[in-house]
């Protein structure tokens, strides 16, 4: 085992929180995977996760950081100047300071690469050296990575390859974008999405009829690509045209906070009073999805809780990491660019309905989605090993070997 038995091991997962509801689920999955280890872990995050109601609700550790990791977070002096205080006093208080980390997740889904500029690379670069420097083991969970056409950014994240324990590219582009700045690196993976394992639930109140389809809209859109939030809202409102006119009922499930603002250009475009549904626990989310008769959204996690699921779902992104999700599921057409017409949306939305084509599709979900959740027990098993940790069962639960309670979509459309 990597850690003394008598002493409790602060984990930091960096890059989740709250305010996105992707990320939130994916500390969700972590927490679930952690919950095994009883007292012999505590988790931690960065002290500005979000909302506090829902942050406290985790019952996480907030890591300070000493002055020289602050930049222009002066008000966080305060409980490092207690730093003399026992570790102890400070999980007492619900703190955890830095140097006491024993292992960093970083779970940031599509941070690091050319989109985001030299920023968040580099700062990763400097603490990797210094987790490594007070030894700290440091993995990155399954994400996006890439490209990296920029020098600084290139320079920079061979500095994390070389710090890094364990990396998992979340894609195949994402892999070969990491291997092409030197490798082969040999703690470099491939593994999935990890989401997959949490079961989403329907919250009490919420009912969904049998021939919803939900709307995902996402106002991260609106600018990618010079994408202009007419053109977008006029994709959606052809979604929901669409959808109204083959006898189901379009609703707009918003999924992060932000895209609600997308919601009244899209009924005065649609011409119709859409419903829709405001859930603030993402296992609430994945719960409504997987009860969805089908989907169209622009939302990674929304499309990966639809797909893990067997719900047949079209999605429009804003980044590769979208196509090759599309991909691992083996349903690269179901992909859509926003500037796709309107007969092509029609045909692809047909192939959702149609009882034969439907039902092999959702038989392609199910299996490709059982392969998922073996490669994503793997990944957590050969984290549990670096860490000294069992993070997954022996023999793991019919749950985690399985697409969930709902066990996937029907196959019959249902009665208008």
């Amino acid at each position: 085992m990597l850690f003394e038995e008598a002493r409790t091991v602060i984990v930091q997962i960096r890059n989740v929180g709250t305010r996105n509801k992707g990320a939130e689920l994916m500390l969700v999955a972590i927490k679930e995977r952690f919950h095994r280890s009883g007292p012999a872990c505590r988790l931690a995050v960065e002290r500005r996760l979000g909302s506090r109601p829902r942050v406290g609700s985790y019952g996480l550790l907030a890591v300070i950081e000493p002055p020289g990791w602050l930049g222009r977070r002066p008000l966080s002096l305060a409980p490092w100047a207690l730093g003399r205080l026992p570790s102890s006093w400070y999980q007492a208080l619900g703190l955890a300071k830095s140097t006491d980390v024993g292992a960093v997740l970083d779970a940031s889904g599509f941070q690091y690469g050319d989109h985001w500029g030299s920023g968040p690379t580099e700062w990763l670069a400097r603490k990797s050296v210094a987790w490594r420097r007070h030894g700290a083991r440091t993995v990155l969970l399954p994400q996006a990575f890439g490209p990296f056409s920029c020098p600084r950014i290139r320079d920079a994240f061979r500095c994390v390859l070389d710090h890094a324990d364990l990396v998992f590219a979340r894609d195949r582009e994402s892999y070969q974008h990491v291997q092409d700045l030197g490798g082969p690196y040999p703690h470099v993976a491939l593994a999935p999405d990890f989401t997959n394992l949490v079961a989403g639930a329907v919250p009490d109140g919420v009912s969904l009829p049998l021939d919803t389809a939900l709307i995902v809209p996402n106002c991260r859109m609106i600018g990618s690509f010079g994408l202009t939030a007419d053109r977008y809202i006029d994709f959606l409102s052809m979604c929901a045209e669409q959808i109204s006119r083959r006898g189901l009922r379009p609703v707009v499930l918003i999924h992060q906070r932000g895209d609600e603002q997308l919601v009244e250009p899209l009924r005065t475009a649609a011409g119709e009073d859409l419903p829709v549904i405001t859930l603030a626990d993402p296992v609430h989310l994945k719960g409504v999805i997987g009860r969805a008769y089908l989907m169209i959204g622009s939302r990674y996690h929304g499309l990966v809780s639809a797909l893990s699921q067997a719900v047949p779902c079209l999605g429009a992104g804003w980044s590769h990491k979208y196509a090759m999700l599309f991909e691992e599921f083996d349903c690269p057409e179901c992909c859509l660019a926003v500037a796709c017409s309107r007969d092509e949306l029609a045909t692809r939305l047909d192939q959702l309905i149609e009882p034969t084509a439907r039902a092999e599709l959702v038989h392609r979900l199910r299996e490709k989605e059982a392969v998922r959740r073996a490669r994503v027990i793997d990944m957590w098993r050969e984290v549990g090993r670096l860490l000294g940790f069992e993070l997954i069962r022996p023999e793991a639960t019919q749950l985690e070997r399985g697409i969930g309670p709902r066990d996937g979509a029907g196959e019959d459309r249902p009665a208008a």
